[in-house]
């Protein structure tokens, strides 16, 4: 994303590490309590795109995945605020839906349910906590649905089937073709928040791709890459946890 936008902005990034095209960057560990001092006085649009590297690791990493997804939240929204920021961009999940047999869309109601997780649950606090700043700057909220692509961390769901795939390890299946859902290339993902950047008002908008795939089509078309066959395991004891995201109104934005 940030590649997109030093032509014509001046962009700061805040993070542990220093992406290598950023030429402003403060160095901050979201997952630890902080100070926003660090942050700019003033600036027109923050996009807050944070995901905690321990988001399977419920309980041991519960601290550093609330300290990401919800402290870290509220600082920059009070910073917003104070600041009178024009625009905040937050990325969500599209898992904050949960599961079901056909694509979520924005105008679903989200429902509180005990088997989101304690990721997930997180995603959906920060979800209502921010719709309440949306009288205070324009909010959008973007859900994404599996996003891939080069330099993905190898615990993300695409890197751990290809690397499955390539280790003639068999893929778990939830009923004979397993889960189905609509994973969006990064650079699409990155084009969908540019966009956003547009945007007046408040929206939620799914960010996924255009087509839905079940595991075993998409484990299926790694293996041809690849040069190698897919394993699976079929377990007809599961119902498969279906999350396909619509994308109408990401198309109409």
């Amino acid at each position: 994303l940030g590649p997109m936008l030093t032509d014509r902005f001046q962009v700061f990034t805040i993070g542990r590490t220093k992406p290598n095209w950023s030429r402003n960057h403060l160095i901050c560990d979201f997952s630890t309590p902080w100070e926003p001092t660090v942050l700019p006085q003033r600036y027109h649009t923050l996009v807050h795109l944070a995901q905690s590297d321990h988001f399977r690791e419920f309980p041991e990493k519960t601290e550093a995945i609330f300290d990401t997804n919800v402290r870290t939240l509220i600082n920059l929204l009070e910073h917003a605020r104070k600041s009178e920021v024009k625009r905040v961009v937050l990325a969500s999940s599209g898992g904050v839906y949960g599961y079901g047999k056909e694509p979520f869309a924005e105008s679903d109601l989200l429902k509180a349910r005990d088997d989101l997780g304690f990721y997930l649950g997180t995603k959906f606090a920060a979800e209502i906590l921010a719709s309440n700043y949306a009288q205070y700057f324009d909010l959008i909220i973007l859900r994404f649905f599996f996003i891939y692509g080069p330099g993905q961390k190898p615990g993300m769901l695409m890197p751990r089937l290809i690397k499955a795939v390539d280790e003639g390890r068999a893929i778990t299946l939830q009923g004979d073709n397993g889960i189905r859902l609509n994973p969006i290339y990064v650079e699409d993902a990155a084009s969908a928040v540019e966009q956003a950047l547009q945007l007046d008002g408040f929206h939620r908008i799914n960010i996924a791709g255009p087509e839905a795939v079940t595991l075993r089509t998409l484990c299926g078309t790694i293996g041809s890459i690849l040069g190698k066959v897919a394993v699976f395991s079929v377990d007809d004891s599961t119902e498969p946890k279906h999350l396909v995201g619509d994308i109408s109104q990401m198309g109409s934005k």
